[in-house]
């Protein structure tokens, strides 16, 4: 698997955090995280972005495009598609009609990402044409569904999964690998040659996530 972690574990910019990564091992890819597309944020890429992209020599990237999808936002994959692998797409707003007219431009690189309403994601991934897919097992976790049979399940299409847990029923965060619905991900994960990426907001705690993939991994 492509063990990753997000692009803010520390306080800081894209690239405050990518220089705090670069030494770090165990970590192989690096989400950047584009929740929101403002203009502070247009600003921050417009004076890190080729910084960013001089990291692509020791980082694989990934990108999550904001909550709200929309049509306007191709131009952030039109200045980062020579060097994300994956773009992870949100099941709202324009989701199910972009993700056909990203993927007809740039490949089939878009990936619907289930969200908290499961409901919702088999809608849209209908109606955008079954792409492929990230499953992020905080998500199911609080929709009270088995993140080791979505994984089953859609096996096939899954090509990128955002590991977190859950504490005091929040999301995002870290775990330690004991937990049964993590145990029941073996299968999985031991077969998996996608990019897993520990999606919480620490360092520490992305590396507790590490930890229990060790856990489960090994021979």
């Amino acid at each position: 698997m492509i063990r990753s972690v997000p692009s803010y574990v520390i306080p800081g910019t894209y690239l405050e955090n990518l220089r705090f990564l670069e030494d770090k091992g165990g970590i192989d890819s690096v989400e950047l995280l584009f929740f929101i597309y403002d203009d502070d944020t247009k600003r921050l890429l417009d004076a890190e972005i080729e910084g960013i992209r001089s990291y692509a020599s020791r980082f694989g990237f990934t990108l999550h495009m904001p909550d709200l999808p929309l049509a306007e936002h191709g131009e952030l994959i039109e200045r980062t598609a020579d060097f994300i692998r994956h773009y992870v797409v949100h099941p709202q707003g324009e989701a199910a009609r972009c993700i056909p007219t990203w993927s007809s431009r740039w490949g089939e690189r878009f990936l619907l990402e289930n969200t908290r309403s499961l409901g919702e994601f088999e809608a849209t991934w209908i109606e955008a044409g079954y792409p492929p897919i990230c499953c992020d097992t905080g998500h199911l976790l609080l929709a009270g569904e088995s993140p080791a049979r979505f994984l089953s399940e859609h096996a096939d299409r899954i090509a990128e999964v955002h590991l977190h847990g859950l504490e005091k029923g929040i999301d995002h965060h870290g775990f330690d690998g004991d937990e049964t619905w993590f145990r029941e991900t073996d299968g999985f994960f031991s077969a998996f040659d996608g990019v897993v990426n520990a999606e919480v907001f620490t360092y520490g705690e992305a590396m507790r996530i590490g930890k229990a993939l060790d856990s489960l991994t090994r021979p």
